[in-house]
């Protein structure tokens, strides 16, 4: 992905009724996340285990001495990796901590108007409806495919145990 390129497609957009996201691929689906919760991407690391982690966590990685655990999506969502492409981890923030998702790769940061999605949109096998809030379309531009993304937030992505395990407020 060439940032400088994806950022200045992002800002090219001025209307007032459109929003950023990062787009991510999770299997053969795209989900896109508001950008103002995405923190940054890193290329994959090995994970540690640690027994203070929460149970939900596939494992954490070591950020600027703070262990920050990573949930991997395609486990989560039950989808099978895309074997083209290298995986990222998408540091995100679920306030007030930071956790990192595993996707199979990250598309473009675009700016777009989101709309109620309808029952007709494709979502993962253990994705639960009630959680995507929004969906976009997406344009075909270098590698984002023409088509639709769900939009979900990154504590949306957590259920209600796990944001208890993480300390944060529940989304009542």
């Amino acid at each position: 992905m060439n940032p400088p390129l994806v950022a200045s497609r992002a800002r090219t957009s001025s209307s007032s009724a459109t929003e950023a996201f990062v787009v991510v691929r999770v299997g053969g689906y795209c989900a896109a996340w508001p950008v103002h919760d995405v923190r940054e991407v890193r290329l994959p690391v090995p994970l540690v285990r640690d027994p203070a982690l929460p149970a939900f966590a596939d494992g954490a990685l070591l950020l600027r001495r703070a262990l920050v655990p990573v949930v991997d999506l395609r486990h989560r969502w039950s989808v099978a990796p895309s074997a083209e492409v290298g995986d990222r981890i998408v540091l995100t923030r679920v306030a007030p901590f930071v956790i990192g998702f595993v996707v199979d790769e990250v598309l473009a940061v675009v700016r777009a108007p989101a709309r109620v999605p309808s029952p007709a949109v494709a979502l993962p096998p253990r994705l639960e409806r009630h959680v995507v809030r929004a969906v976009i379309t997406l344009t075909r531009v270098d590698r984002t495919p023409a088509g639709e993304a769900f939009v979900v937030t990154p504590a949306e992505v957590l259920d209600e145990s796990e944001r208890v395990a993480l300390g944060t407020p529940s989304r009542s």
